[in-house]
């Protein structure tokens, strides 16, 4: 099941796994509880980007570009991706990168980035990264007078393309899941291009589940943005009529999914994690996925006999085998900072 006319450069063949895990289930009362696996999309890099890129990639050569310009911060998932893939592709990769918080997640991304060839272009934490700000125009005209052709992917590797990317990404769980219901889809906020497209998702899917983003902190909270960016994509499936083969109905006129935001200190006990970290080789990365997941842990204490599904957006693959790990000394370490 997919949606048609959704193009894609193929760098995956398969559905990310979907695992059960029955006994952590019944640990913590619930009925069942899933992971979806994205963190192992490819055997280079796993996550919700990869699956953005696999349309993005395909958008940017349709385009006729020969460069990649992205804007997010140092240790983004997005531009790791795009620094392991585009060269496949003949593409460059220009990043704009404001710092970032230090972890060891940010710090393998960070060294990927700069060992694969990836211009690195360091900017305050304050600075504009839209389209339109006034250091991404500079840098696309400074491109194109280089007589380049550059492609804007948005911050963090958001854009209506892995919002697509991830609307398809539903259609899939809906078909692994063969009707079988969930009531939670637990998925981290972060610039919320993906939770936005998991949203439409749901809403063209089928699937009766609440999505619950968890968001980083209050000021995360998506605004009209999210909203607009979950109905253009629910809006293009329908008015192109991409669904394939008839097996999902859209009837509904307007965008609708039931969803809530999650935020605050999280004191689930560390035991479960534990349990799945040893059990499923789960990597959960401080700033992002471990949050998601403490969340759900502590949710279901008041969600007793439900089913929960965990998405693993981030990456769980070790350093990739095409990058030299006698590359990754570089002069960006700057760029993460402490607190």
């Amino acid at each position: 099941m997919h949606i048609k006319g959704v193009n894609a450069v193929h760098l995956f063949q398969t559905k990310s796994p979907l695992t059960e895990f029955r006994e952590t289930a019944i640990k913590l009362g619930l009925r069942s509880l899933y992971v979806k696996r994205d963190d192992r999309m490819t055997a280079e890099f796993g996550g919700c980007k990869v699956r953005n890129l696999n349309r993005q990639l395909y958008c940017a050569l349709q385009a006729g570009a020969d460069t990649l310009l992205m804007t997010a911060r140092s240790g983004s998932n997005a531009v790791a991706a795009a620094s392991i893939f585009a060269s496949r592709f003949n593409l460059d990769v220009v990043a704009i990168l404001k710092p970032q918080v230090y972890s060891e997640t940010a710090r393998f991304n960070l060294d990927i980035i700069a060992a694969s060839g990836t211009q690195i272009l360091p900017v305050p934490a304050g600075t504009l990264l839209h389209r339109q700000s006034p250091v991404v125009v500079s840098e696309m005209n400074r491109l194109k007078e280089e007589g380049r052709t550059p492609y804007f992917i948005g911050f963090g590797g958001g854009d209506l393309d892995a919002a697509v990317a991830q609307a398809e990404a539903v259609i899939e769980l809906a078909a692994q899941l063969q009707n079988e219901e969930i009531d939670r889809i637990y998925v981290a906020g972060a610039s919320f291009s993906t939770a936005a497209g998991m949203a439409a998702g749901l809403a063209v899917s089928g699937l009766k589940a609440k999505l619950v983003i968890v968001g980083l902190a209050h000021e995360d909270a998506p605004g009209k943005d999210f909203f607009n960016k979950a109905a253009e994509v629910v809006k293009l499936i329908r008015d192109q009529e991409l669904v394939s083969d008839g097996l999902i109905e859209i009837d509904e006129p307007v965008f609708h999914c039931a969803f809530e935001l999650a935020f605050g200190e999280v004191t689930a006990p560390l035991a479960i994690e534990s349990d799945l970290t040893e059990v499923a080789g789960l990597h959960l990365d401080p700033v992002y996925t471990r949050k998601v997941f403490k969340y759900m842990i502590q949710e279901a204490a008041s969600h007793q006999n439900k089913r929960f599904l965990f998405w693993h957006t981030g990456n769980s693959q070790p350093w990739p085998e095409t990058i030299s790990l006698l590359e990754q000394k570089h002069r960006y370490t700057d760029l993460l900072i402490d607190l």
